[in-house]
């Protein structure tokens, strides 16, 4: 269920002692229902991405005035978290009422997830049953960003459509976006870039012609799609910086749902072999924020890819 069920515009509506009601009575609901200590309910608001102090938190449940922007965002905070565990679902921000045609979702917190929530691929990159099965439950987007994407256009070209191209067809089916990253093949950096790489694996001009040669299967790909018209975009962007990383991310944007999985480049190593580490943001908060920080980083500038710019 998508935060973006809940208008953020909500609790413009309401008084501030109406917003301290909905979060008192949400809490109490929470405490009756699910056994929630005030310290359960703010870190099941900050998966979610309504952060608040405990003691601000208990200001509130005590009756006691606070911040009209806490009480905001804690609004719409609370609203979101009875509808995704409870189901239930509120106009005036008093009366509780069950949401129609709801199954209930528990908010997974850092202390709710198990070490399997946080999984070392040592040996390098995932199988691509692995990488489908990580993918299939996307709702929003998949970001996969990577050099030269060869590995990831054969998947599309040489394997059975029923092992990867058409799992990616039904997640276009569902809305999903899917983001395809790689290097500029006509930006100066990018030669440099595997020039220094050729000292020990690649060479430096079979680097850009790889790009080149992944994007021609990348127009073929995205033009398959675009001719079908589903309700997911299948886009190509390249980008202008040195890689560090690859990334494949799925839902980024979405609290709860967010996951990822990132491989820190090894100098001297096939990227294949680089070892992977997957997680999700509720397993590991902070190092997936700061995953995504850098991912963003490198993502800031990047521009579709113009298709006339194949031939020259």
């Amino acid at each position: 269920m998508n935060e973006a069920i809940v208008s953020a515009n909500y609790h413009t509506m309401l008084s501030q002692d109406q917003k301290q009601s909905l979060i008192r009575s949400g809490y109490e609901l929470l405490r009756q229902h699910k056994g929630y200590s005030q310290a359960k309910t703010t870190e099941k608001l900050e998966t979610l991405g309504y952060r608040v102090s405990p003691s601000s938190f208990n200001k509130i449940i005590k009756g006691n005035r606070t911040g009209a922007e806490t009480l905001s965002v804690l609004c719409i905070g609370m609203r979101n978290l009875l509808r995704r565990e409870l189901c239930l679902q509120t106009d005036d921000g008093q009366t509780w009422q069950p949401t129609p045609n709801c199954t209930p979702t528990e908010v997974k917190t850092a202390a709710d997830t198990s070490a399997a929530d946080f999984v070392l691929h040592a040996e390098g990159r995932l199988s691509l049953a692995e990488k489908v099965k990580f993918i299939s439950t996307a709702r929003t987007r998949v970001i996969e960003f990577g050099t030269t994407l060869n590995t990831f256009t054969e998947y599309f070209m040489t394997r059975k459509p029923s092992e990867f191209k058409l799992p990616v067809q039904r997640l276009l089916e569902r809305g999903v976006d899917f983001d395809c990253y790689l290097l500029d093949p006509h930006w100066s950096g990018t030669l440099m870039y595997f020039n220094d790489r050729s000292r020990s694996t690649e060479g430096g001009k079979a680097g850009t012609e790889k790009i080149s040669n992944s994007l021609r299967k990348l127009r073929i790909i995205s033009d398959d799609y675009a001719a079908l018209d589903l309700p997911g975009r299948f886009r190509v962007f390249t980008y202008q910086h040195f890689p560090f990383n690859y990334f494949l991310v799925v839902d980024p944007d979405e609290c709860a749902a967010a996951h990822l999985t990132v491989s820190n480049y090894l100098y001297g190593l096939k990227r294949a072999d680089c070892p992977v580490l997957q997680f999700s943001r509720a397993a590991r908060l902070v190092l997936f924020l700061r995953y995504l920080k850098a991912l963003e980083g490198l993502m800031q500038d990047a521009r579709p890819y113009d298709w006339d710019r194949l031939s020259s």
